[in-house]
């Protein structure tokens, strides 16, 4: 009896590798994937390609948002909170619409009117001159909402923000 159990248990074993590897992919179907390069996630799906502020002459209060960028996502996006850093100061700027995905989009939208300088911005690459614009959050058609972690944080703490504003 233990030799038939041993015999069976032997043949099933034997039989396993095959079936084991019959479903498994081709290798050369596999070795481009591994190759290919990471598919953009979060902010790097809506890119910004230029961000500038029109100054009122008058009164040197921003009037005029200037913000170009481009959809990366595979639908459309309706609703996206910029955030603009002056090197000073930072404020959130909504812009709601239907964005279609491939489309380059130029938009003028209203800053908040307050006396802001345009200073240092501190960027992943160092301190430089200018506008800093990143995107804090963005909601897709189907209703999917990224949001930074950056602003997440906030969210989660904002006694901390309001500390420092």
């Amino acid at each position: 009896m233990r030799t038939l159990i041993l015999g069976a248990a032997f043949a099933l074993a034997s039989m396993l590798p095959v079936y084991a590897a019959a479903p498994s992919p081709a290798p050369s179907a596999a070795a481009p994937a591994a190759s290919a390069s990471p598919a953009p996630t979060g902010a790097d799906l809506l890119k910004i390609d230029d961000c500038s502020l029109e100054y009122n002459s008058r009164s040197g209060i921003p009037a005029k948002l200037h913000v170009d960028f481009e959809n990366l996502n595979a639908q459309p996006v309706t609703h996206i909170r910029f955030r603009i850093d002056t090197g000073m100061s930072s404020f959130p700027v909504m812009d709601v619409g239907s964005f279609r995905p491939k489309l380059k989009i130029h938009h003028d939208l209203d800053p908040p009117e307050v006396d802001m300088h345009v200073g240092y911005v501190l960027t992943e690459n160092g301190i430089r001159g200018g506008l800093g614009c990143t995107v804090d959050a963005y909601t897709l058609a189907d209703g999917y909402t990224w949001i930074s972690p950056r602003l997440q944080f906030e969210l989660q703490h904002p006694d901390l923000q309001q500390a420092h504003p």
